[in-house]
């Protein structure tokens, strides 16, 4: 009977640990491939830039119609909106990797260096955590 919790817990650890590669990889993945993408897109919008100008130009110079610019700054703004929102995907997963990494965790710093300058005492290891109101708003540090 001890045996087979043994097997059965030892399974589910090798699961888990299966799973956590897994979520790691496709956040490097993930992570890798919407960097190239927004290489990609600031790529065309320094394109539909150019097109933009070239288009307001012909415009000025009476070559086209008032349409083509048009359009040009549209595809333009189209392009743009993406490129922004792959910046943010950019930003964000980073964050996710490091979670699937096992990050993500808050401390906070004891009251004597919640100004950032430092401790004069030299301490072994990270500061221990400490509730406070910005970490957890229900602590009785945040109640006071």
């Amino acid at each position: 009977m001890q045996e087979e919790r043994q097997q059965q817990a030892l399974l589910g650890w090798r699961q888990a640990i299966l799973g956590a590669l897994e979520e790691a990889e496709n956040g490097i993945v993930a992570y890798t491939r919407e960097r190239d993408r927004r290489a990609t897109l600031a790529a065309a919008v320094d394109a539909n830039q150019r097109a933009v100008d070239l288009a307001q130009s012909l415009y000025a110079r009476g070559l086209t119609g008032f349409l083509d610019v048009l359009q040009a700054q549209g595809a333009l703004f189209l392009t743009q909106t993406e490129l922004v929102r792959s910046d943010a995907t950019v930003s964000s997963s980073p964050v996710a990797l490091n979670k699937a990494l096992g990050g993500g965790w808050e401390t906070c710093l004891p009251a004597s260096d919640a100004d950032g300058r430092g401790n004069d005492a030299v301490v072994d290891g990270p500061p221990a955590p400490v509730a406070c109101a910005v970490c957890d708003p229900t602590s009785a540090a945040g109640r006071s």
